[in-house]
């Protein structure tokens, strides 16, 4: 799996990623957020399997949408890219509309592997 960890943030709140995440400033992408372009692009290096790792200043930047969120989340966690955000360090466990979105996402999941018999 690539070392590159895509750190997203707004313009002006770049900080010493490098430090905090304990690698190499050359395994670390800086992307400033410019909405959805922003998501767009980061969604193209995790599926690609460039990004091992993305930090977010707050799960908000992948949308207004909680559902939504949630489905970019799953994506990146099934592929086993490690995410992280500095506003929501548990990625919103304690949330009860984030516990109801992913209790939807795993009955429809579920409900997808039903064998169906014609």
């Amino acid at each position: 799996m690539p070392a590159t960890i895509a750190y997203v943030h707004r313009a002006g709140d770049a900080g010493p990623l490098a430090e905090r995440a304990g690698v190499a400033a050359e395994a670390v992408e800086e992307i400033v957020d410019q909405g959805e372009d922003t998501i767009e692009l980061l969604q193209d290096r995790v599926w690609s399997g460039e990004v091992a790792r993305v930090m977010l200043p707050g799960l908000s930047i992948l949308g207004p949408d909680i559902m939504a969120q949630e489905m970019i989340l799953s994506g990146w966690i099934e592929r086993g890219v490690g995410v992280f955000s500095e506003a929501e360090p548990d990625l919103g466990d304690g949330d009860p509309r984030r516990r109801q979105a992913r209790a939807a996402l795993g009955e429809i999941d579920a409900y997808g592997k039903i064998p169906w018999v014609p």
